[in-house]
């Protein structure tokens, strides 16, 4: 039996790459998963979540808490504006650090494998680098979400981008990844399409909304590249008020971004006056598997719906500065995703949907293929 021991280091959204993906590693491999935690915020999250548990337990995946230094779960503190304040978190670390070694050199010496995420979080994950020479281990990368990847300029290489394995979606991220250092890569497919992930999915029934009827708006919080407030509040406002033209007093559910504040949602929903809509913070593929309608307003979670042939749809006009992190605009619209700024085509969409003409977009069916996990063969 392999063992592989993952490391979450960066974002609980890393766990809708990777549970998709052990779901089909597991359907065709023996092998041992161990998911560590090194920061403690993002475990907290973890714990909290019904889903995410769900899977753990479904998998027969093993999950602990392991702080290690990071730069998460002190990053809001008062004492970190401080010099003195930095002395002592820095040295908390590494004091933490030297009780654990020992437990933590046992666990990186008896696995075959490592994974983490892209960004590689060198303060958590120095020391996997050094067993790596020593020990011949393999690493394997991955990003930490279903974002395309595409036309993008990264601003530096990846720190030991050269001594991993880089578990990509699609070839059209393949020259982007590159820019990064990542030469050796393996393509896996998108993994929200494995069947096996969707089997799981239609497993799961805590859903709040399970059997009802619900349109989903997945929100996009105000960034200063990618949503200005102005275009936020007229996107959100504009797809609650053609939801309720178009499909009467169905509940519609908006679904924030994992770091998005949700006071700003709240103001805008109070302000409108509107009736039957929530604010849920439900796994969003779970959502779409009940949806009879997607909007997402410049999100990955595009996806989840397109997965499950949901109606989806990217309803986003760019911000001032968005071609600084997009240079050629929306990849979801590039690919042939339906994707408008306009109101009266997003009514338009609705009524296609309604009417049963709505269609699939071809793309769908690309993002299927190339289901491949023989990365691990390589173990």
């Amino acid at each position: 039996m392999k063992k592989i021991l993952i490391f979450v280091t960066h974002s609980l959204g890393e766990l809708d790459v990777l549970f998709p993906l052990i779901t089909l590693v597991k359907s065709r491999y023996d092998v041992n998963i161990e998911i560590i935690f090194t920061v403690k915020t993002i475990y907290r999250k973890f714990e909290l979540n019904d889903f995410y548990r769900f899977c753990v337990s479904e998998l027969d995946i093993k999950t602990t808490s392991f702080q290690l230094p990071n730069k998460f779960d002190y990053r809001d503190c008062r004492i970190k504006k401080y010099f003195l304040g930095r002395i002592l978190i820095e040295s908390y670390f590494k004091i933490l650090f030297c009780i654990k070694f020992p437990i933590f050199f046992y666990k990186l010496i008896v696995v075959d494998a490592y994974m983490h995420e892209i960004s590689n979080q060198l303060s958590s994950l120095n020391v996997l680098y050094w067993i790596k020479k020593r020990y011949n281990k393999k690493i394997f990368s991955y990003h930490h979400g279903h974002g395309l990847i595409m036309n993008r300029e990264p601003t530096k290489r990846v720190k030991f981008s050269e001594e991993v394995i880089y578990l990509n979606f699609h070839e059209h991220s393949r020259s982007s990844i590159e820019k990064s250092g990542f030469n050796n890569q393996r393509i896996i497919g998108y993994p929200k399409f494995y069947n096996e992930w969707k089997s799981l999915i239609k497993m799961y029934r805590n859903s709040t909304y399970e059997g009802q009827e619900i349109a989903v708006i997945y929100s996009r919080s105000v960034h200063p590249i990618y949503m200005d407030k102005d275009k936020y509040i007229k996107l959100l406002t504009s797809s609650c008020n053609v939801i309720r033209e178009k499909m009467g007093n169905i509940k519609i559910i908006i679904k924030p971004h994992p770091r998005e504040d949700i006071q700003l949602i709240n103001k805008i929903l109070n302000d409108m006056n509107i009736v039957n809509v929530a604010i849920s913070w439900e796994h969003p593929t779970i959502l779409a598997k009940n949806a009879k309608l997607i909007i997402a307003l410049f999100s990955s979670t595009v996806l989840d719906g397109l997965s499950f042939q949901i109606p989806s749809i990217e309803y986003y006009e760019e911000a001032e500065r968005f071609r600084e992190g997009e240079p050629k605009g929306s990849p979801y619209k590039n690919i042939g995703i339906d994707s408008t700024h306009d109101e009266q085509e997003l009514s338009k969409f609705i009524d296609k949907v309604i009417s049963g003409n709505y269609k699939v977009p071809k793309i769908v069916d690309q993002l299927k293929i190339n289901k491949d996990c023989r990365f691990i063969d390589e173990i």
